[in-house]
């Protein structure tokens, strides 16, 4: 068992396969604190672990339906594409918001972590690769409960505008909206869902064989194929992604969002959001302030297109 800023962790296999215990750079951003969470949700795990990798949800689920819950920017419509990533896979997200270009990348690291970016994220003034508001792991603790621990990221940068509440976050508590079932009246999470009454009401454990899957439903799919070749490749003795890294070596991670100043067409959107993420990935042996150079320069090669 170990202990890390108020979250215990402990590893349950063959003493002589015990892997380093992972540290995310994330983990490692100055200027950042982490707040430890842990939530309850009474459904199977893997129906809010796929709620990482359902994007357009947030523009209709936390906008169109429910009103504004994060920021204004998430209701505009965004290009979305998906692409694996060293530690399992990435949707990729861009947004026209005035004049400006907003890409964000928000990963799953399999088998059940992930990233997101700032919660209210307004995208009004140019940043590169700006990091993590979150990281979470969403762990079954039998076929119809889960409990999701992590940790919230408060920074200014991440929030200039101080919408976060340190006092909210905590066991059974966080500081945004729809994650628990007493958070709200009843009525009002029925009129206005959140991402807990979505992924509830889909049932204890939801089947998969009621479901028409559309291509909206493309990172759903996605995240179920990588788990399931996880499981296939453990039974063969095969070592699962994300591989054991070094004694001490901080793991690379590739959230974030970058806002630029242009014009673009939607053409050149999806263009500009491919060109980041793939410089975002790519970039992953970098330290964090080449990966922030890297990402400027990658932007700058759509100005004036």
């Amino acid at each position: 068992v170990i202990e890390r800023d108020g979250l215990l962790f402990a590893y349950l296999g063959p003493p002589e396969l015990r892997p380093p215990f992972p540290v995310f750079d994330t983990q490692t951003d100055e200027g950042v604190e982490k707040v430890p969470f842990s939530l309850s949700t009474p459904c199977n795990w893997l129906q809010i672990y796929e709620n990482t990798q359902d994007p357009v949800h947030v523009v209709h689920l936390h906008s169109n339906v429910s009103g504004i819950q994060f920021g204004v920017a998430s209701g505009v419509d965004q290009i979305i594409e998906y692409q694996d990533s060293p530690l399992g896979m990435i949707n990729i997200q861009t947004r026209e918001v005035d004049e400006f270009v907003w890409n964000r990348t928000v990963e799953s690291i399999l088998p059940n972590a992930n990233q997101t970016g700032a919660i209210w994220e307004e995208a009004q003034s140019e940043k590169f690769f700006q990091r993590s508001s979150l990281l979470r792991w969403v762990v079954p603790l039998d076929n119809t409960s889960t409990r999701t621990i992590g940790w919230r990221y408060l920074s200014a940068e991440l929030d200039p505008d101080h919408q976060g509440d340190r006092s909210q976050i905590g066991k059974e508590s966080i500081d945004f909206i729809g994650q628990t079932a007493t958070e709200r009246s009843h009525e009002e999470a029925q009129r206005h869902p959140g991402d807990y009454e979505a992924q509830v009401s889909q049932g204890a454990i939801a089947i998969h064989g009621r479901e028409n899957l559309a291509s909206s439903d493309a990172g759903v799919a996605r995240l179920r194929r990588l788990l399931s070749k996880q499981v296939t490749d453990l039974q063969a003795g095969n070592e699962p992604i994300p591989q054991a890294q070094q004694e001490s070596e901080i793991v690379s991670t590739y959230t974030q969002d970058t806002v630029f100043r242009a014009l673009l067409t939607a053409d050149q959107r999806k263009a500009f959001g491919q060109a980041v993420a793939k410089t975002v990935i790519s970039s992953g042996e970098n330290s964090p302030e080449e990966r922030v150079l890297m990402v400027k320069r990658t932007c700058e090669t759509f100005e004036g297109t």
